[in-house]
């Protein structure tokens, strides 16, 4: 089964992988098995991983309550944020974004518009950037159709 679910994972880009030649889930959408770098704390709960920046902000709409990210932007600047749902409630930096690439390896935190041209420049990438607010939404909109199922299961 658990070929059959990485299959489809790896065919969708979404899902369950494993790590390569091994029994090891490493992604179960949006949540990963291995550190990223990027932390989310839902209201009540230990502490897991993200799979990348959108993912992590669309996490408390999938499971009905608060979350908390903690994560280093790209360039190396610290990181908190806070959502409800599909509203951000703060962040610890002004004006940071989200940088979204051809892949979920790709979405990423930046502490601010300037950092994530100067890294676009240097990467010679091309890809949607949003604002912290918009990437919450698109997170949300991306994580809510799992709610109920996600919440359900949370609460047991």
């Amino acid at each position: 089964m658990l070929d059959d679910l990485d299959s489809c994972g790896n065919a969708v880009r979404f899902g369950i992988q494993r790590v390569p030649d091994s029994r090891i889930i490493a992604v179960a959408w949006p949540l990963s098995n291995v550190p990223t770098g990027i932390t989310v704390t839902i209201e009540g709960a230990k502490p897991v991983h993200a799979r990348c920046a959108i993912d992590s902000l669309g996490v408390s709409k999938m499971m009905g309550r608060k979350a908390a990210i903690d994560a280093t932007t790209r360039d190396g600047v610290p990181l908190h944020v806070e959502v409800d749902g599909d509203t951000l409630v703060t962040a610890s930096l002004p004006v940071p974004v989200v940088f979204k690439g051809a892949s979920c390896d790709e979405v990423l935190f930046f502490s601010t518009p300037q950092a994530l041209e100067t890294w676009k420049k240097e990467k010679n990438e091309g890809g949607t950037t949003f604002s912290l607010e918009e990437a919450v939404k698109h997170g949300a909109g991306v994580f809510g159709r799992l709610a109920r199922p996600a919440a359900e299961a949370f609460a047991r």
